[in-house]
């Protein structure tokens, strides 16, 4: 077989897509390193160069996954167009509001009975994310749009809480209507917590 030398953030990708593609078609228990490394067409030696085990490319198609959702994050912090109010519902779309195949990777890849990998998950997340939505309510709580006390303790209960909340819930989610209760659960928490007036907050409608 004639393999072809890769820049190894490249080889990387290559492998990180072929393994997500295979597990999102046969299942993670089902699928070999022998069947990614036949994919890509490439040695065994050269998918341990990048992973430890398959195991481990789980958490790198979370965190790739997590950092687009940082990016289009950060686009709408930095937008100066937006209030707090108008970036609070995008970023909680950006957040909560997930493609099809985000809302399955905890089923395909049964994170919930990793408890390392779903920890790893977390950290990620709470990493990435929580200081965004700090920085958001800073500025509403500035521009006297948002009125609470202590809101650095309140962001970080609300925002490990949301989260949490939505993962429980994830299985019920193919029911719309069920969903778009829960949007509007955190909809209300969301304004009583800010002090902003009901119906405020418009996370499904937000673009």
């Amino acid at each position: 077989m004639l393999r072809i030398s890769k820049d190894p953030a490249e080889r990387k990708n290559e492998i990180i897509d072929a393994a997500e593609r295979l597990f999102m078609e046969d299942g993670f228990d089902n699928t070999t390193v022998g069947d990614i490394v036949n994919e890509v067409g490439i040695a065994k030696g050269t998918f341990y160069y990048h992973f430890a085990t398959k195991e481990s490319i789980i958490v790198a198609i979370v965190e790739r996954r997590l950092n687009k959702g940082q990016k289009k994050a950060e686009t709408v912090l930095n937008d100066k167009e937006l209030n707090a109010v108008e970036k609070m519902e995008r970023v909680m779309k950006i957040l909560f509001l997930k493609a099809p195949e985000d809302k399955k990777i905890f089923h395909y890849f049964d994170l919930d009975s990793n408890a390392k990998i779903h920890q790893k998950r977390d950290e990620l997340f709470h990493k990435i994310f929580k200081d965004i939505i700090l920085q958001i309510v800073e500025e509403g709580v500035q521009d006297e749009l948002f009125k609470c006390e202590y809101y650095q303790e309140i962001t970080e209960i609300i925002f490990i809480g949301i989260d949490r909340f939505m993962h429980i819930n994830l299985k019920n989610f193919q029911n719309k209507g069920v969903f778009n209760e829960k949007i509007k659960a955190i909809e209300e928490l969301l304004e009583r917590v800010l002090g902003l007036d009901k119906g405020v907050l418009k996370i499904l409608e937000s673009i």
